[in-house]
C-alpha cells in the first residue's frame, strides 16, 4: 500500500511507505485534512479535522482528531491504545454517550476497549471534566464500526428499507414530504428505543423533523406525534417497535429541494444513526431500490426450537444494492449469530443457481435460487432460497437445524448474507411468543 495527505497543517509529512505524520506544526488552527490510502487497485479516503494548538501550554482541549472505524467481533483495543482524551487538565474523568454496543470507555485514562458486536453508525457524545477547575469539554464524533472483512462505510448496508417516499413540491409552505420505512434494531426489554427518554428525528437534506424525549404518546411498542392543529408546517409520526416501521407525513411545509434530485434521507433513534442518498424521481417518489447504499433488513422472521437437528428458521429479508452482481459459482452463505455464538453457518455455493435479464429501464436483474439440498447428518436442508434484484425481496428457509443455545425469552441475532464478495448483516431482535416459537414482533 502507499499512503497520501493533503491539507496537513504546514511543517507535517506524510511518510508514503508507512503512513506515518510527523514533523513540527508551524501554524496554530483547524485544518480539514483528506488522507488516502491504496493498493494500487482500490483507493479508500477520509476526511478528517486536525487541531492545532496555539502552543505546547495551551489550556485545556481534547487531545484527538478522529476516531479509527471498529470491526464487527475484533477487538478494538490497539498499541498505542486508542483514546479520547484531553491535554493539561488537572484531574480529569470521561464519559460516554452512544456508543456502539461491545465498546467500553475507560472513565480515568479515556481509552476505548472492547469488541463491537453491532455493524453501524453511531452518534457519540464524549465529555472531559476537570474537576479542578469545573470545566467540561465536550466532542462528537460518527462513530463507524465496520464487517470484520473492513472496507468503508459507503458499502456497509444501513439497516432500513425505505418503503416508500414521497416529496410534494411546488410553492414554499405548500410542499410535503411523506413516507414510510422498516428498521431493524435491539427491541429487546431494555435495550429497546424508549421515546420517553430518547430524542428520535427524521432528516432529509436540510429539512429535519425533531421529536424529543417525551413529546410521542401512546405505548411503549406503538407511539404518534401530531402537531397541534393550525401548527406550520404540520408533521405526523407514527412509531411501531413491534413491527419495526415508522411511518411520517408533512403539510403546509418548504423544503430546499428540486426533482429529480439525490438526497440524504437520515433516521436517528436515540444514539443510532440510519442514513443514505436517495435519488427521487421527477415525480417525487423514491424508496430502498433507489438509495446510494445497500438496504438490508429482516422484515420478519420466525423461528421453530424444540429438538436438536429439527429446528427450522424462516427469515423473509429485505435487500438492495445498485451494484449487485451474482455469478453462478459465487459464495452464497448464511449465518446466524448471537453473540459470537454461531447458531447456523451454511454455504450452499454450490446449489445455486442465476438467471439475468434486462428490465424496462435498461437496467441488469439477477434472479437468484438454489436447487434442494438434501439432508446429511452434518448439514441443513435448504427449502428455500430465492432473491430478485429488481424488488429486493429475498426468501429463506432452512431446517435440521439446532437453535437450543438461543437466549430464552428475548434474542438479538446478527443475520449475515454473503453473496459475491459482499457481506450483508444486520442485527433484530427475536421474542418467544410461545413455547419452542420465536418471532420478531415484541409480544
Amino acid at each position: 500500500m502507499s499512503f497520501g495527505a493533503s491539507g496537513l497543517p504546514p511543517g507535517l509529512a506524510v511518510d508514503s511507505a508507512t503512513g506515518v505524520v510527523s514533523g513540527t506544526p508551524t501554524n496554530a488552527g483547524t485544518f480539514e485534512v483528506l488522507i488516502s490510502a491504496t493498493d494500487g487497485h482500490d483507493t479508500i479516503t477520509s476526511n478528517i479535522r486536525m487541531l492545532i494548538a496555539p502552543s505546547d501550554t495551551s489550556h485545556y482541549y481534547w487531545n484527538v482528531f478522529s476516531l479509527p472505524p471498529g470491526l464487527l467481533g475484533v477487538g478494538y483495543e490497539r498499541q498505542p491504545p486508542i483514546a479520547v482524551a484531553a491535554v493539561n487538565g488537572v484531574s480529569v474523568t470521561y464519559s460516554a454517550t452512544g456508543l456502539p454496543p461491545g465498546i467500553n470507555y475507560n472513565t480515568m485514562s479515556g481509552e476505548l476497549t472492547g469488541t463491537p458486536t453491532e455493524v453501524g453508525e453511531y452518534d457519540t457524545l464524549f465529555a472531559a471534566a476537570d474537576s479542578s477547575t469545573g470545566e467540561v469539554l465536550i466532542l462528537r464524533f460518527h462513530f463507524v464500526i465496520l464487517p470484520a472483512t473492513g472496507g468503508d462505510i459507503s458499502s456497509v448496508p444501513v439497516n432500513f428499507w425505505l418503503t416508500k417516499q414521497k416529496l410534494k413540491l411546488g410553492v414554499d409552505g405548500e410542499e410535503a414530504w411523506s413516507g414510510l420505512l422498516l428498521f431493524n434494531a435491539d427491541r429487546r426489554t431494555g435495550m429497546r428505543f424508549d421515546p420517553s427518554t430518547s430524542d428520535l428525528s427524521l432528516s432529509l437534506g436540510s429539512r429535519t423533523m425533531n421529536f424529543p424525549a417525551g413529546s410521542l404518546a401512546g405505548t411503549t411498542t406503538a407511539m404518534k406525534f401530531t402537531t397541534p392543529s393550525g401548527t406550520i408546517p404540520s408533521e405526523n409520526v407514527k412509531l411501531a417497535l413491534s413491527k419495526q416501521t415508522i411511518q411520517w407525513k408533512t403539510g403546509k411545509d418548504s423544503i430546499a429541494a428540486t426533482l429529480p434530485g439525490l438526497y440524504e434521507v437520515v433516521l436517528k433513534m436515540g444514539s443510532h444513526s440510519y442514513r443514505t442518498a436517495v435519488h427521487f424521481d421527477g415525480m417525487g417518489g423514491a424508496n430502498a431500490l433507489s438509495a446510494v447504499r445497500p438496504c438490508f433488513v429482516l422484515e420478519r422472521g420466525k423461528l421453530n426450537v424444540g429438538r436438536a437437528g429439527a429446528d427450522s428458521a424462516t427469515l423473509s429479508i429485505l435487500l438492495s444494492d445498485a451494484s449487485f452482481v451474482y455469478q453462478t459459482n459465487d459464495t452464497l452463505r448464511v449465518r446466524l449469530l448471537e453473540g459470537a455464538t454461531v447458531l447456523v453457518d451454511r454455504d450452499f455455493t454450490a446449489l445455486g443457481q442465476v438467471r439475468q435479464s434486462i428490465d424496462k429501464s435498461g437496467k441488469l436483474v439477477f434472479t437468484v435460487k438454489t436447487l434442494l439440498d438434501m439432508p446429511t447428518p452434518t448439514q441443513n436442508q435448504i427449502r428455500t432460497f430465492s432473491y430478485n434484484s429488481a424488488k429486493g425481496k429475498l426468501l429463506l428457509a432452512l431446517s435440521r437445524l439446532t437453535l437450543g443455545g438461543l437466549t430464552n425469552g428475548e434474542a438479538q441475532l446478527t443475520i449475515e448474507l454473503t453473496i459475491g464478495e459482499r457481506i450483508y448483516t444486520t442485527g433484530v431482535s427475536f421474542f418467544g411468543v410461545n413455547p419452542g416459537t420465536y418471532s420478531t414482533s415484541i409480544p
